[in-house]
């Protein structure tokens, strides 16, 4: 098992090492930060269970203390760019693999062409142009072995394999944000230290710090503009947070006034009348207020 874990991490780091341009600073600073976001709703409640009410608004006021400076050095310093959540997505051990499987194939292939040339010197070349057509061909004698073989003339495997591996650290690296989205995501960071400072100064049941939270979120939002020039990741994060913005139908006051009724009468009503909806929905209907009454699970960012 530890030697599961071992390989497993190292694979890892293999594939957050892909950025060559990401320090090692900012690699500890996202690794912390990872590990934080997913043991905070454990550390809220262990805080609400040992420390009393008190002392669980005192570890969320620490945690998002903590979890914005980082932010805000990676963004500020390092230009580590839009700031996902969690900094350092899930590992896809079967991508990993494929990846892993495809370099290795290339490799051996770039091998085997190298001995070709080297070995054999009644070949002129492992291709020929056809006559008519003019198609580039590889030689029978210059195919490699069945299990290696991609169909492919022997000059693509190189050119394909740069265009891939200079393709994959343009989505791997972080977008230049302008001075405008700096300021966004700066925005967006803070954002749960201006709610919990509201809270603590208008109340928890007032409006005032829903209403601050979500229009800090939509300017955010705005101010990030247009995303077309965002790598995949960073334009999934935009699209992410646009879709938590529904999160607002769950957080009070709003949920407590307008939205819990209307939820529950539709969960009842599906659990009621669709036997194996019912199985599903009945488990979640009873978590709900726990899930609604912690902290992290709705306004964690």
């Amino acid at each position: 098992m530890a030697h599961f874990v071992e390989s497993g991490w190292k694979r890892y780091k293999q594939l957050i090492s892909d950025n060559p341009e990401t320090s090692l600073s900012q690699d500890r600073i996202q690794k912390f930060l990872t590990v934080l976001q997913y043991a905070e709703v454990f550390l809220e409640m262990s805080a609400a269970k040992y420390w009393s009410e008190t002392g669980r608004w005192v570890l969320i006021v620490a945690v998002h203390i903590t979890k914005s400076i980082l932010r805000l050095l990676l963004v500020w310093v390092n230009k580590a760019g839009i700031q996902p959540s969690p900094p350092l997505p899930a590992l896809d051990r079967e991508a990993l693999i494929q990846t892993q499987y495809k370099t290795s194939t290339a490799k051996e292939l770039n091998e085997f062409e190298e001995n070709l040339e080297t070995e054999s010197e009644s070949i002129k070349g492992s291709t020929y142009n056809l006559k008519r057509s003019g198609r580039l061909i590889r030689k029978l004698s210059a195919a490699p072995p069945m299990n290696f073989r991609s169909w492919k003339v022997p000059k693509e495997h190189g050119v394909l394999q740069d265009d891939n591996h200079n393709s994959r650290l343009a989505i791997y690296s972080p977008t230049l944000l302008s001075s405008q989205r700096m300021w966004a995501e700066t925005l967006y960071i803070t954002r749960p230290l201006a709610h919990l400072l509201s809270m603590y100064l208008f109340g928890a049941n007032s409006w005032k710090p829903w209403l601050l939270s979500g229009g800090i979120d939509i300017s955010s939002l705005c101010m990030m503009g247009d995303t077309e020039n965002l790598n995949p990741h960073e334009k999934s994060e935009v699209k992410k947070r646009t879709v938590m913005l529904l999160y607002y139908l769950f957080r009070s006051p709003f949920y407590d006034q307008y939205s819990k009724m209307k939820i529950l009468f539709a969960l009842n009503m599906l659990a009621e009348n669709i036997p194996v909806v019912g199985m599903i929905l009945r488990p979640l209907i009873q978590y709900l207020p726990t899930w609604q009454r912690t902290y992290f699970y709705l306004w964690s960012t």
